[in-house]
């Protein structure tokens, strides 16, 4: 795949100006997608206003030509049904308005949002009881476009073929000390800072398939290389960690992508994971590994 475009997924609420600078500075190295955060919203006990969300989808620079999903209103089928009528009537810019099709939605309901948007993000697909639910909005899509919020089941990729999918995993790796690695086949193998004295020969051999020297890895065993966020690579430690569970999991999105056409959305949650995501790319293509 030449000229991969990264998917990036950016939730409304998180959205600051160093955002849109990190956007503007990758211009045309991303494919965007904008969530409306209707869901993080309700958990803090806050309220998105339709209005504010449209303008802000409005000024988003028009050549990033966004798909933006409709602000929803959890449990209330309703209310997301009328919100989504409200903004299919409204100007958005450059953006491409996504409806919601949430968990226990009829039939009906599925062919009614398709008929205003032909680009359906399908809630409430994460956690062990999404499973079901993705099996049924998948088998009713018939093919058509469709997007899994928070559920990325490489067997089900497999299967269905969704559009695209996306996943906050990759930003979990710094916050919880772990690493992921990638060898083919979708599958992610898990490694922590106590192993780096003597890591899996698996995660050795993928990581210098990600463009890291064995020298460079040995860094890991320094509890430094595990502390802070992702930076370009160089003499310090600091970061590397980081640094090395990002270079996977854009391989993962990469290979998956290739081999099934589903696009694997990388969900962040500040300008900083944002930024983390190209300064990982630019290792890669710098080292001729993606």
């Amino acid at each position: 795949m030449s000229a991969w475009q990264v998917p990036v997924l950016v939730a409304y609420p998180y959205w600051t100006k160093q955002t849109s600078e990190v956007l503007e500075r990758h211009s045309g190295r991303f494919r965007l997608m904008v969530d409306s955060g209707a869901f993080t919203a309700w958990t803090q006990g806050h309220q998105i206003d339709l209005e504010d969300y449209a303008r802000f989808l409005r000024r988003l620079p028009r050549e990033w030509k966004a798909d933006a999903i409709q602000l929803d209103v959890v449990r209330q089928p309703e209310a997301t049904r009328a919100n989504l009528l409200r903004m299919a009537d409204m100007k958005l810019g450059g953006c491409t308005l996504m409806p919601v099709a949430t968990r226990g939605c009829t039939e009906q309901y599925l062919e009614e949002v398709y008929e205003v948007g032909n680009y359906v993000a399908a809630g409430g697909t994460s956690g062990p009881s999404g499973g079901p639910w993705v099996e049924w909005i998948s088998s009713r899509a018939a093919g058509r476009r469709l997007h899994w919020l928070g559920h990325t089941s490489v067997p089900r990729i497999k299967r269905w073929r969704p559009t695209s999918v996306d996943s906050s995993n990759v930003v979990a790796g710094q916050r919880y000390g772990y690493i992921n690695y990638y060898d083919r086949g979708g599958k992610l193998g898990t490694v922590g800072k106590k192993q780096m004295a003597n890591p899996p020969a698996a995660f050795v051999r993928t990581s210098r398939k990600r463009g890291f020297t064995v020298k460079e890895l040995q860094r890991l065993g320094d509890s430094e290389a595990w502390r802070g966020a992702v930076r370009p690579l160089g003499t310090a430690r600091r970061g590397l960690a980081s640094l090395v569970h990002y270079t996977h999991h854009l391989a993962r999105a990469h290979d998956v992508e290739r081999h099934t056409g589903t696009a694997m959305f990388f969900a962040t949650a500040s300008a900083q994971d944002l930024q983390s995501v190209f300064t990982a790319m630019d290792l890669m293509a710098e080292r001729g590994t993606l």
